[in-house]
């Protein structure tokens, strides 16, 4: 599964038209993929800059 999937399965699921997601998840990416819905798609920017733990 891509990101690009699970975005498309986000928006089916929430009835959502605005999905977007911080990072990307290749098909051999093992973790979480962070997803906003909706006006909490703005806060995804400043997410991709922080330390993954």
């Amino acid at each position: 599964m891509t990101s690009h999937d699970v975005v498309g399965r986000c928006r089916r699921a929430f009835g959502q038209k605005r999905v977007g997601h911080a990072g990307t998840l290749d098909p051999d990416a093992t973790g979480v993929l962070l997803v906003g819905l909706g006006r909490a798609t703005r806060l995804l920017r400043w997410m991709t800059g922080l330390p993954k733990r």
